[in-house]
């Protein structure tokens, strides 16, 4: 296709997450955030809360360093943590006295969660599957879900989780003998599986490498392969799998002719993307000519499009006419994607999708650009860029963002989180409230009072890496802390926490004021007494709202303990100094969420906390 999906380099900062907002008109029920979510702001930390102390030998994972491609820290889906000793990985439920996963017969190396199942690669190389919600295996060592030809690649190489209960699989000759007790090899195969043990059938995948698994969507009951060769040219074929839970080695054809061709060539393609309840909206765009063609493009380019809505629970197809294309759509049951861009469960309520690439078709078959947020039941349009901002010359606007509709909501102000460019703020209207044009902004992330921003750093900027600057802007608009970081945390109260080279080039941590007031922490050479922060050849140890600091005991021990951003050195005391090893950790799901995890002196097991 000729976009095929908008490649778009993204920025992230401070929280990796997406979110919030929209600008309708004054017309719409109360408030925008009957379609965006709005998140509570989060203030001072107060106070940190035992979560429990991990078995002897474990720790929390807080990075992939130690274990490639898994999961690590606290899982939200499941509520507790994935853990690790010497032999491998685990996990730990919040408040349990001991890991969930007792007398294995293999260790585990890496960990993914899709639906509530816990999937996981062994040491062994077999990926199998437990239903925590039902606290059974659903493949074990046994009867794996898949045998991949290495453990050194991600579960999602070989795996594709459409739903509690169906998945799909590279196909593995292992596999396929243990499920029906013969040889036979299927290099162009997925192997589709019930949560009840059986692989129910195969899917042709002949456009896809025997070794991973490619152009493949699945939701609800419902796989979607794309890009086969089939007779008429390319096609993508939607299957339903409604009721397939018996054994069953044959190929599955696509239930009610699920079946959508379109004509060979670089520029030709098609997007099927789903909208719950079985509802495919089908978009297939080929080159055509000036005696048949749908829309011109602004290269004198001639194209035909077709458009289907297809309900797969009944196998029914209808031509969907609008002068408007959606393309590029993102929405809930994308959550798992790889292949999309964002995670709108994070900022969109259930049941509206967001249109990175709409084209409005004019009278004289000539289009122009626009941006959607789209209702999935009936495709109407609830914002768009042109509907709040006029006239837009897309991709170049100076008035906006080129992601204007994707913002960040918390407390009732809305921001735009990545591609920022002009600094717009939103009340809940989605009225502009305040506005800053002074830079160009990458990014911006709001809470407590104060949006903390980024600009590029041209001066440390080379062709093949960007560095950033990070300076803050409050509600009115008015940059009143300057973009000389290297490093700032978002506000929680009055402060941030700032980090920059001084005028003696070495990296210093500060107390930044929502007014730019600055108070020393500490570098390499010197800590202030009052607040004692951490130093550490890394650098300093710090999150939004918090750090670590550390005292010498009476036996010349180092300890460490957590205190907030709070400047008072009486307020700000988190976690007292008695902790041999402290480590921060932000889930990158939990916006502004820290937990600790730290080793008392004298001990050997690991204490979790989480801050409030």
């Amino acid at each position: 296709m000729k976009r095929a999906i908008l490649a778009i380099v993204i920025i992230f900062v401070c929280v990796a997450m997406f979110a919030t907002f929209s600008a309708c008109n004054s017309s719409t029920e109360n408030s925008m955030l009957t379609i965006y979510k709005n998140r509570s702001n989060v203030g001072e930390f107060t106070k940190a809360e035992y979560l429990g102390t991990l078995p002897v030998g474990y720790r929390v994972l807080t990075s992939t360093t130690n274990y490639a491609y898994s999961e690590y820290g606290y899982q939200k889906e499941l509520d507790g943590f994935i853990v690790y000793n010497e032999n491998g990985l685990n996990f730990i439920k919040t408040g349990a006295t001991d890991v969930y996963f007792q007398n294995l017969s293999f260790n585990i190396k890496q960990i993914h969660v899709y639906y509530g199942n816990i999937f996981m690669m062994t040491s062994d190389t077999k990926i199998l599957v437990y239903d925590y919600d039902n606290d059974k295996w659903l493949y074990g060592t046994d009867n794996p879900l898949c045998v991949p030809p290495t453990i050194n690649r991600s579960i999602s190489t070989y795996v594709y989780a459409i739903s509690k209960d169906y998945f799909l699989t590279i196909s593995s000759p292992e596999v396929f003998k243990k499920q029906f007790g013969e040889d036979k090899e299927f290099a162009t195969s997925y192997f589709v599986f019930h949560s009840n043990g059986n692989m129910v059938g195969r899917i042709d995948a002949t456009a896809t490498v025997s070794s991973r698994l490619g152009s493949v969507d699945g939701f609800d009951t419902y796989a979607v392969v794309n890009n086969i060769t089939g007779s008429n040219g390319k096609e993508t074929r939607i299957f339903n799998l409604t009721g397939l839970t018996s054994k069953n080695q044959n190929l599955i054809e696509p239930n009610y002719n699920g079946v959508f061709s379109y004509a060979s060539g670089t520029n030709n393609g098609l997007e099927a993307t789903y909208f719950g309840n079985g509802k495919f909206l089908i978009h297939i765009e080929e080159e055509g000519d000036e005696t048949d063609y749908f829309y011109k493009d602004e290269n004198d380019k001639y194209w035909k499009v077709r458009r289907y809505i297809f309900r797969a629970d009944t196998g029914t197809r209808e031509t969907y006419r609008s002068e408007t294309l959606f393309l590029s759509i993102e929405n809930e049951y994308y959550q798992y994607s790889t292949t999309k861009t964002y995670d709108t469960s994070q900022f969109l309520q259930p049941g509206y999708s967001y249109v990175s690439y709409g084209i409005v078709r004019d009278t004289d078959k000539t289009v122009s650009y626009d941006e959607f947020i789209i209702r999935n039941s009936d495709f109407t349009i609830v914002n768009s860029l042109t509907k709040n901002y006029g006239s837009v010359e897309f991709p170049d606007t100076d008035a906006i963002s080129l992601k204007e509709l994707l913002l960040f909501y918390v407390g009732g102000i809305g921001v735009v989180q990545s591609q920022t460019g002009v600094l717009n703020i939103y009340n809940t209207e989605g009225e502009v409230i305040a506005s800053n044009n002074d830079y160009e902004y990458q990014s911006a992330t709001y809470n407590s009072g104060m949006i903390v921003c980024t600009i590029v750093d041209e001066e440390n900027s080379t062709d093949s890496s960007t560095a950033l600057l990070y300076g803050a802007v409050n509600t009115k608009g008015q940059v009143t802390v300057p973009f000389i970081y290297d490093s700032l945390s978002l506000f929680t109260g009055f402060y941030a926490i700032g980090q920059r080279d001084d005028e003696n080039g070495d990296t210093s941590y500060y107390l930044v004021g929502k007014n730019g007031y600055e108070v020393f922490l500490g570098n390499s050479k010197s800590v202030s007494e009052d607040y004692s922060f951490h130093i550490n050849n890394n650098g300093g140890i710090y999150k939004t709202g918090c750090y670590v600091y550390s005292y010498v005991n009476d036996k010349g021990t180092k300890l460490y303990g957590v205190k907030s951003t709070n400047a008072s050195t009486t307020k700000n005391l988190l976690l007292e100094a008695k902790y041999t090893t402290v480590t921060l950790f932000s889930p990158s799901s939990e916006f502004a969420k820290v937990y600790v995890f730290c080793i008392p002196d004298g001990g050997t097991q690991q204490e979790m906390y989480i801050l409030k």
